[in-house]
């Protein structure tokens, strides 16, 4: 069974010291039925130190059983479930900041629906983002903000972001195995 990721480079073009690094971001764009079904009720936003399951369906229930609370580890990786989106629609990530406990986590998207295409033998799909993030032990708020854009690459919003918001305590590592 084959499966799309789509692995990308995109970076927001401000910076400063607390973007932080989305170069080795995965978007997976699920292609079989069953990969689409999996994806249909994940957590808005999942944090795991593990290192992400494949195939697809069993990455969806490792994000399923995902905590709120979570061990220290060098690697951890955040995981972003989005809206309904239609066969023709893109996504790409624009920005990833980190500041006194929080993450703001932007993806741009587009949206034939409100861009007024005609979809014919439309197939809707959940895009589901995956982030390496390091954080240090402590209380986080992840927000994750789904823009609908007409176009990716000039990041026009055409809509209003669908906004998912969740606390996660990093603890720190005992050394206990």
């Amino acid at each position: 069974m084959v499966t799309f990721g789509l692995l990308v480079l995109l970076m927001a073009t401000t910076h400063d010291d607390n973007e932080q690094s989305i170069a080795a971001a995965v978007i997976y764009q699920p292609v079989h039925a069953a990969d689409r079904e999996a994806f249909q009720d994940l957590p808005k936003i999942a944090l795991i130190a593990e290192k992400p399951q494949k195939p697809l369906q069993d990455l969806a229930s490792q994000l399923r059983t995902a905590p709120a609370k979570i061990a220290s580890a060098k690697q951890l990786y955040l995981f972003a479930a989005g809206p309904t989106l239609d066969g023709p629609d893109r996504v790409a990530l624009h920005s990833l900041r980190k500041n006194d406990g929080k993450i703001i986590l932007e993806i741009h998207h587009t949206s034939a629906r409100l861009s007024g295409a005609t979809l014919r033998r439309n197939i809707t799909w959940h895009p589901l983002v995956q982030v390496p993030v390091q954080l240090p032990p402590g209380k986080w708020t992840i927000s994750v903000d789904w823009v609908p854009c007409s176009d990716l690459t000039k990041g026009k919003p055409i809509g209003k972001p669908t906004k998912y918001t969740k606390v996660f305590e990093v603890q720190a590592s005992t050394g206990r195995k």
